[in-house]
């Protein structure tokens, strides 16, 4: 495991004990990292804390080593995973290991809402796509597909419905489509 990522993993253990419970986990690599959730959390005005605990270059191997401390000790109720696009390869043990990561959550978390986004797509990425979001249907996951070309605000508009414990005011819809 890159010692950045072992690092990042053991600062989130130590966030663990002053973070919310039962709010939203992010949970993935280089561009969810970068994502600017907490600006966009303000505009957005959400009534639930996110807690972004992605990590640069983080491959699915190394976030199966690492959920215990990232995802697991914020106890979330909801947990947002956008794994993948810094894995090298997207053959059957790509999906194993997402499938373990799901599993896993299951297990340990089983009140827990889990979403997957789409990994950014190009011809290659495609086709995995498609077996994420049948695994998603096989273990009561949702997939969530994103248009990773789109503006940040695009981005969190169409994700931020899946953020919230209660469903939209009319001012708030109103809000979003600024």
């Amino acid at each position: 495991m890159k010692s950045e990522v072992l690092k990042k993993s053991e600062a989130h253990k130590v966030f663990n004990d002053i973070v919310l419970k039962n709010e939203i986990v992010i949970f993935g690599s280089t561009y969810m990292e970068e994502f600017p959730f907490y600006e966009l959390e303000h505009k957005y005005l959400l009534s639930n804390a996110i807690y972004n605990r992605s990590i640069t270059s983080l491959t699915t191997e190394e976030a199966l080593e690492i959920l215990d401390f990232s995802v697991f000790g914020a106890r979330p109720a909801k947990i947002f995973y956008a794994l993948g696009e810094c894995d090298i390869s997207y053959d059957d043990s790509f999906i194993s290991t997402y499938e373990d990561i799901l599993k896993k959550t299951k297990k340990v978390l089983p009140q827990s809402k889990i979403y997957v986004l789409s990994v950014p797509s190009d011809d290659e990425k495609t086709n995995v796509n498609h077996r994420l979001s049948a695994l998603c249907k096989s273990l009561d996951a949702e997939f969530i597909p994103i248009n990773y070309k789109s503006s940040y605000s695009s981005i969190f508009r169409r994700l931020s419905p899946f953020f919230r414990s209660k469903a939209l005011t009319f001012l708030e819809a109103f809000k979003m489509a600024e």
